[in-house]
């Protein structure tokens, strides 16, 4: 379900627009880009300051829902919001700050899932409009996963 921009609660002006393709959005040493028709482009005019703090992202996905991105703030697992200008918000979803959280993407129900690259015998759902998230154990894995990266897939409803 896309947003309406004529919705009162809805931030148009700072929001990414909805693409007919796939986006793949990347955070690299403080800058934002994006992937369009086979080549990186920086997002200009785009900060990673937030509050005074510069922040780090990874695990990220785009909310059709809204237009923001959401990822989560590797120094503190936090949930950013992030707009087409910067960081809108941080907020304390309960996750584990141990975890470095490297690997996302959003469902069409405004979901954002997230594990560690780094080896892990689960994943967190947070609603990003409830601010709260869920951690799912991966039944019957013995040892940890290593995922580098993950999509989520609308004709099957799966990651």
């Amino acid at each position: 379900m896309l947003t309406d921009c004529a919705d009162p609660d809805i931030n148009c002006e700072t929001a990414f627009p909805c693409q007919e393709a796939s986006q793949l959005y990347q955070y690299i040493d403080g800058k934002l880009f994006e992937y369009i028709d086979e080549e990186w482009e920086e997002i200009t005019g785009w900060t990673n300051d937030f509050q005074g703090t510069e922040i780090n992202l990874n695990a990220m996905g785009y909310n059709i829902d809204d237009g923001f991105i959401y990822g989560i703030d590797r120094a503190t697992s936090n949930l950013v919001r992030i707009s087409t200008v910067g960081i809108e918000s941080s907020v304390d979803v309960g996750l584990d700050p141990q975890q470095d959280y490297t690997v996302g993407d959003m469902d069409l129900e405004g979901n954002l899932y997230v594990t560690n690259a780094s080896g892990s015998a689960g994943m967190a759902i947070i609603d990003v409009s409830a601010q709260t998230s869920t951690v799912v154990n991966f039944n019957g894995l013995v040892g940890q996963l290593r995922v580098w990266d993950w999509a989520y897939l609308p004709a099957t409803g799966k990651l």
